[in-house]
């Protein structure tokens, strides 16, 4: 009776150990485990396959029943100590189970990992090869060694050791994952995203391989590869960093209006969605739809007034609309939030100010010149005057128009604008 509570308590460790190693506090899981592996369990009469042991009655099957425990046990603090980066002493735990139970191809595949992860590359191909000589259908070792091999170059022996792997265990994600980035290695695009597909068919919460594999597409210049990856991902998981990556790919393909589409569907549940935003306002952009571009530059400003660039998107906007007062009031506003924090974007802000003042000191200039009504009123109040005929200058243009003498403009060369305006 207190051999069998005696089991279950270390059981009930075990479980507590795993809960807290999944919440990465392994400081606290390594004091679970180490109640079990610090205890007398080595004492107890382990039997070997191949022998008997002499025990009381009952004995022997208590100790089969916490044979698993035991070495776990000593697998999971490796575990701990790998993350912790004590890698000395996470070999030293996984060589005292490899002895408590050398056919424990558990042990050894965790052994591998910690000399891998030390950079022990041949004694962590030694441990996964004695995982599979232990279990000729062990896929994790199988895995791990396509890993190794996908390391070296050995592309083809990856993705062979892959396809073992999934034999061995069909349900087993991690597997497909390696497989996927063999044969991208491979150049084998299309078979690399159909062994993602099948990966995020086990588990379609996660799309992040996947995603990083259509990136790495993207990145390349694979625009036609990476659709059907992400048409599929977006039919099977509603996660708008899927929809907002489709509606990317629809943008580099020149597919305006699935592009838009796609903002939208994330827009429709997450209306605030700021990267959804501004890819709907370069889809509109593309498809030369001024106005609507502009009514998202709107709502990118009141939801982040501060951000000098959604400012400097409105302005541009608004000249590209042929509203050259909007145009100075949104570019002078840039130079006022961007002059320290974004000297660049304010400089980019000033020199399209000064280039608008441009261009309206120009017109006003050569106006003036013909009609003398015009340049008698420019003379009295230069801003009703020029507010009169449409044009609006920055604070820097009317003190470039005040320098002008207007009553020699009939015979005034238009090269004063340079020499005076700044």
């Amino acid at each position: 009776m207190e051999q069998e509570k005696r089991v279950k308590d270390f059981r009930k460790l075990y479980r507590a150990g795993q809960a807290l190693v999944r919440r990465h506090k392994y400081d606290q899981a390594i004091a679970k485990f180490k109640r079990i592996t610090g205890s007398d369990l080595h004492t107890l009469p382990l039997p070997d396959a191949g022998g008997e042991t002499t025990v009381v009655e009952g004995a022997e099957s208590d100790a089969a029943a916490l044979r698993p425990v035991y070495v776990q046990a000593h697998v999971s603090l490796a575990v701990c100590y790998t993350e912790k980066g004590m890698f000395q002493e996470a070999i030293s735990i996984l060589n005292r189970a490899a002895q408590i139970d050398p056919q424990n191809a558990d042990a050894l595949c965790a052994l591998g990992y910690v000399y891998r992860r030390n950079g022990m590359v041949d004694q962590a191909i030694e441990a996964f090869e004695k995982a599979l000589a232990c279990n000729p259908r062990c896929a994790r070792a199988q895995k791990s060694l396509a890993f190794l091999a996908m390391e070296q170059g050995r592309y083809d022996d990856a993705i062979l050791l892959c396809q073992e792997a999934i034999r061995a265990d069909p349900t087993y994600e991690q597997a497909y994952v390696e497989l996927a980035g063999a044969l991208q290695l491979a150049g084998r695009h299309a078979e690399a995203l159909e062994a993602l597909q099948k990966a995020v068919s086990l588990n379609p919460k996660n799309m992040e391989y996947l995603l990083r594999a259509i990136s790495l597409l993207r990145e390349a210049g694979l625009q036609e590869e990476a659709l059907p990856g992400l048409e599929w991902a977006a039919s099977v998981c509603d996660e708008p960093a899927i929809r907002l990556a489709l509606g990317e790919c629809y943008l580099d393909l020149d597919r305006n209006r699935e592009a838009m589409e796609a903002c939208c569907t994330v827009l429709r549940k997450r209306p605030r969605d700021l990267r959804a935003l501004d890819l709907l306002q370069t889809a509109y952009l593309k498809e030369g739809e001024t106005a609507q571009a502009l009514r998202i530059a709107f709502r990118l400003a009141a939801i982040c007034p501060q951000d000098p660039m959604n400012f400097f998107r409105k302005a541009v906007l608004y000249q590209q609309l042929g509203d050259v007062r909007q145009a100075i009031d949104n570019y002078t506003r840039v130079i006022e939030m961007a002059e320290e924090n974004d000297p660049d974007l304010a400089a980019r802000a000033r020199e399209a100010v000064e280039l608008l003042d441009s261009l309206q000191l120009r017109q006003m200039v050569t106006l003036a010149a013909d009609d003398p009504v015009f340049r008698a009123r420019l003379q009295r109040d230069p801003v009703e005057a020029a507010a009169a005929r449409g044009f609006h200058l920055s604070e820097s243009g009317l003190a470039a128009l005040q320098q002008v003498e207007l009553e020699q403009l009939p015979s005034l060369q238009l090269q004063w604008l340079r020499r005076n305006y700044h």
